[in-house]
């Protein structure tokens, strides 16, 4: 499997997910070695973190506030614990993680975030703003 770094995107290879903060899915004792593979510290920080386990691609995407629960489009509420969201591939996770969703993705496809929104595929989840949200001052959907 090999995943692709874009200016604005990732494409990920076909195959079955665990969607969500890959702080639950990439199992505990492998989860510094993910961060540091994937740079998590260089500067300025990184909107996408993508590095493989055992050849594997595993993905996260930076959220708009960071920690909180987010609504996708497919009607899920996800749990963020270390201000990432993105897709496991199933051959790494080792439990079913917490308030992740499996999806199968048959063709390769395209992750990215815009403007709040972090798009994994057909799912969208709502990491940013809305209007109303903004008068009122809470930062999570």
């Amino acid at each position: 499997m090999k995943a692709t770094l874009n200016i604005g995107s990732v494409t990920m290879p076909a195959g079955l997910y665990w969607l969500g903060d890959p702080c639950y899915s990439v199992p505990d004792d492998r989860w510094m070695e993910w961060l540091e593979a994937a740079e998590y510290d260089r500067q300025p920080y990184p909107r996408y973190l993508l590095a493989e386990l055992d050849g594997h691609p595993v993905l996260g995407i930076g959220t708009a506030w960071g920690d909180g629960a987010y609504s996708g489009s497919d009607g899920n509420l996800y749990p963020v614990d270390a201000g990432l969201l993105g897709i496991t591939p199933v051959e790494v996770v080792t439990e079913q993680p917490f308030g992740s969703q499996l999806v199968n993705f048959p063709k390769d496809f395209e992750c990215s975030y815009d403007n709040g929104n972090i798009i994994l595929g057909h799912i969208v989840i709502e990491t940013g703003e809305s209007a109303e949200e903004e008068e009122e001052g809470d930062h999570y959907v």
